[in-house]
Formats: C-alpha cells, sequence, structure tokens
C-alpha cells in the first residue's frame, strides 16, 4: 500500500461529500488532513473522527474559498503550521439553485461561480507558491462529469455545468518542479 506518512494535504469541502472521501482515505493513508470550508464546527468534528480512526495530525480550518484573502489566510496558517503543503484537492463546491437559467438572477449565478470556479483557482494559486517553492506538490481539482454534458437536457443547472469544463480545462496545474501553468 502507498504510503503518505509525513505528507501534507489540504482538503476544501473535506468534512462531507467527495471532499470527505478524499480527506479519509488521505489520513489512511498516513497524510496529515487539513479539511477546510465555511462550517468549521464540522471540520472540527470531522477531524477529531480523522484522528481517532487514523492517528494522523489533522487540522480544521476556516476557509471561504470565493475569497482570495481567506485562500491565502487558509495557506498561510497550513504553512505556519506543518510548514508545507504536499496535496491540494479542491473538492468545495455548490450546485445552485435549480430553475430555468432565464430565471437566474446575478447573486445566484455569482454564489456558484464564485465557489465552484473562482475558489478553485484562489486555493490552486496560493498553493502552487508554495508547492512551487518546494519544488514538488500535486493539486487535484473535483468537477462533475456533468461538465461535458448536454446542456440542453441539464438547463436548470447552466452555472454549475459551466464551472466543471472550466475547471476540467482552464485550472489545470501541475508542479513538478517544472513549469506551472495556470
Amino acid at each position: 500500500m502507498v504510503s503518505l506518512e509525513g505528507k501534507v494535504a489540504i482538503v476544501t469541502g473535506g468534512y462531507k461529500g467527495i471532499g470527505s472521501v478524499f480527506a479519509t482515505a488521505l489520513s489512511k493513508l498516513g497524510s496529515d488532513v487539513v479539511v477546510a470550508a465555511r462550517n468549521a464546527p464540522a471540520c472540527e468534528s470531522f477531524c477529531k473522527n480523522l484522528k481517532d480512526a487514523y492517528h494522523t495530525n489533522p487540522m480544521a480550518q476556516y476557509v471561504d474559498v470565493s475569497s482570495k484573502d481567506s485562500a491565502k489566510a487558509l495557506v498561510d496558517s497550513v504553512v505556519k503550521r506543518y510548514g508545507r503543503i504536499d496535496i491540494l484537492v479542491n473538492a468545495a463546491g455548490v450546485s445552485g439553485v435549480q430553475k430555468p437559467t432565464i430565471e437566474l438572477d446575478e447573486k445566484e449565478f455569482d454564489e456558484v461561480f464564485d465557489i465552484d470556479f473562482k475558489g478553485t483557482l484562489f486555493c490552486s494559486q496560493e498553493a502552487a507558491k508554495v508547492m512551487i517553492n518546494h519544488k514538488s506538490g500535486k493539486i487535484i481539482n473535483i468537477a462533475s462529469i456533468l461538465g461535458k454534458g448536454n446542456l440542453e437536457e441539464l438547463e436548470s443547472t447552466v452555472v454549475y455545468l459551466a464551472t466543471a469544463p472550466a475547471l476540467l480545462t482552464g485550472a489545470e496545474i501541475v508542479v513538478d518542479g517544472a513549469q506551472t501553468v495556470i
């Protein structure tokens, strides 16, 4: 089995859904996981469970991924505690209000776009700076397979669907001590 002992991973949206699956798997493999989301009490409870189950050193951290300042504060906090970031899993996301596109208002559109796309970009930018400095790191962006789907059939989720292909093609970051493209 692969070991990630000594590695530090951030998982945004890490206390529920697919984020919790990643956080659990990374902890099981020995990584110290930072579970980051807007619901800090839920992150703390989830981290306690990780620590009890896998005897790792998890950390709960508030983050509003739609804020560049909050993403920077997350990364700064992780570096202060652990001295490094080896893995970032961008799992925070929302699907938004389910209604026809012509009925969406700007606030409803912005919530989905800000969290699903800008949040992934901001967290990736900040973590990549640390990874580039250490010449090592991996960033995993979670996006729905619906991003490759038929928009006409899924019109009520059009904003969510618009962010998925953008993540799949526009925010790919590879850090291996080589050139990084954002």
